[in-house]
């Protein structure tokens, strides 16, 4: 199998080494924490999902990947007992060895990020939304942004009284002779991004208000 060589830069008195990539000398890839003097030599192979669902092949690329794969904590191993972890923030995979080691690390193709549908429940006063999404890459991030139609016109919902947890966002104290337009926005940690967008939603006694909405 084919193996890219690595060369990791590392404090003697520290087990902690951080896979950053910097240049590229000899078709190696240079690794350092930016601190020790001390050399030692690994292997490392990265393997990447093929369009086959768990049919993986060794990549000859020089950096990580960072768009459409996901890192896959339970496949990366180690020969020598180190441990290989994905630092989202920084884009890096993380070896925590004592010695020179063998890894393997492996990327999983991901799956698109999708919302695949918005939950209304409605109480007299309140308005919940609950977000049923599918793939991305990472923790997901919700926000939400839109406006309120009443007989003054459309008032933005930043205004609004709103709780949010997760995926779910409750609107209290509302009108119930308004309308209500929302957008929800999810974002993974690659930045991709996916709205949704419901308009005219009726709370629960809108039917007796006899209104007409600005449109």
């Amino acid at each position: 199998m084919k193996k890219i060589v690595v060369i990791i830069i590392f404090l003697c008195t520290s087990s902690f080494i951080i896979f950053s990539i910097g240049k590229i000398e000899n078709q190696n890839i240079i690794i350092s924490n930016k601190a020790g003097p001390t050399n030692s030599k690994s292997q490392l192979a990265i393997m990447l999902e093929s369009d086959k669902v768990g049919e993986y092949i060794i990549s000859d690329a020089k950096t990580w990947p960072t768009d459409g794969y996901v890192f896959n904590a339970d496949l990366s191993k180690c020969e020598n007992n180190g441990t290989l972890t994905w630092n989202s923030e920084n884009k890096t995979v993380e070896l925590n060895a004592n010695n020179s080691d063998k890894c393997y690390v492996y990327f999983d193709k991901a799956t698109p990020l999708s919302i695949n549908n918005i939950e209304v429940h409605k109480e007299l006063g309140l308005l919940r939304f609950t977000v049923q999404t599918s793939g991305g890459i990472g923790t997901l991030n919700y926000f939400y942004e839109g406006y309120i139609k009443n007989r003054n016109g459309n008032v933005n919902l930043n205004g609004t009284e709103a709780t949010i947890e997760n995926n779910t966002y409750t609107f209290n104290n509302i009108n119930n002779c308004d309308l209500y337009n929302i957008t929800v926005i999810v974002r993974d940690e690659q930045n991709n991004t996916q709205t949704y967008t419901l308009n005219n939603i009726e709370p629960v006694g809108y039917d007796t208000c006899n209104l007409n909405p600005s449109e």
